[in-house]
């Protein structure tokens, strides 16, 4: 169970980090369409959540 939470928060953290720079990237382009930058923030909130949350899982399976 450990390996699969691990393996979960570094998948999702790698996605939200991707997910993050794409925002970063395409910052200046909401003027011409908004979901360009609207779309991959979302992701990134879900993502860094997901990720953030199975780190805390792993932290409760460690410490117990």
């Amino acid at each position: 169970m450990r390996a699969y939470i691990l393996t979960s928060g570094i998948l999702f953290g790698l996605v939200a980090f991707m997910h993050l720079f794409i925002t970063i990237e395409h910052w200046r382009m909401p003027a011409t369409d908004p979901w360009i930058v609207i779309a991959p923030a979302t992701i990134f909130v879900a993502s860094a959540s997901l990720a953030i949350w199975a780190w805390q899982l792993l932290a409760r399976k460690v410490a117990a």
